[in-house]
């Protein structure tokens, strides 16, 4: 199911001729109101600064973003989008957004929290959520080390 959404995201992409992570920036810095600094992208798109400073270059490189001075500190720059340049992959965000939200109408906020609390509740499941269980045993395939029976064995 989440490799759906990710799909959708990749498609759109694509759609713009653009990496996913560009999208992706994109959307970050379209919802919000001021530009915001290389870290803050970085962060939240879980990202290294070395393939922060690559997609920043590539974005400026298309004229989609600007790096300006900032004015609370002069050493260092904020990311700027310029809405016009992006005006088409934003729109392809706008038209996903859409259909994310005409989709999430068909259900009741009831509904909503369950699906929510479904979804919390996978993400705790995953080998991430509990290192210690696990080990590599090869090429990304954990092998549970304790507390596995046959019923929930990975």
């Amino acid at each position: 199911m989440l490799a759906r959404t990710e799909e959708a995201m990749e498609a759109a992409a694509r759609q713009g001729n653009m990496h996913p992570t560009d999208l992706r920036c994109l959307a970050v810095l379209s919802s919000s109101p001021r530009p915001l600094s290389p870290k803050e992208i970085i962060s939240t798109l879980g990202l290294t600064s070395g393939s922060g400073t690559a997609l920043f270059n590539r974005l400026e490189r298309l004229g989609l973003t600007t790096r300006v001075p900032n004015a609370d500190d002069k050493r260092s720059v904020l990311i700027q989008l310029d809405r016009d340049a992006a005006s088409r992959p934003l729109a392809l965000l706008a038209d996903l957004r859409e259909r994310y939200e005409d989709l999430t109408k068909r259900f009741s906020d009831a509904e909503l929290d369950v699906i929510s609390e479904y979804l919390e509740a996978v993400a705790k499941l995953t080998p991430s959520s509990k290192p210690e269980t696990y080990r590599e045993v090869g090429p990304n395939v954990p092998e549970c080390q304790r507390g596995c029976t046959s019923r929930n064995s990975p």
